[in-house]
């Protein structure tokens, strides 16, 4: 299995917000009103598909707006997203999303070393 990271986040986006839609514009809305814990892999697949500008467009006046930018800003100063969160430079609930991925990734080479 080759999982990439912002294919993780469409499963999980998908999954934490109980919708089948990638639609920024939906999701922005779930994470605003009943499914806030979908707003930090939202943006990081906003990020991952370079449409951070606008989801951060979309999110502007709510509570996610000001921990947005920041993120875009760290992510200005990364060479990737994935250096990104890989550094520890994100915020916690930032972070949780890609040590979740990792956690996935990792899972078939963990599940040999015991069955071994």
């Amino acid at each position: 299995m080759n999982l990439t990271f912002e294919g993780f986040l469409k499963g999980y986006c998908r999954e934490l917000s109980g919708q089948q839609s990638l639609s920024f514009r939906k999701l922005v809305k779930q994470a605003t009103t009943v499914e806030p814990r979908v707003a930090e892999p939202l943006f990081l697949l906003a990020l991952a598909q370079g449409k951070a500008e606008y989801v951060l467009g979309l999110s502007e006046g709510s509570w996610m707006e000001e921990g947005y930018r920041g993120v875009l800003s760290l992510y200005g100063q990364a060479s990737s997203l994935a250096s990104l969160c890989s550094e520890d430079m994100l915020p916690n609930r930032y972070a949780n999303v890609w040590r979740a991925y990792r956690g996935v990734k990792e899972k078939p080479a963990a599940d040999r070393r015991v069955n071994a």
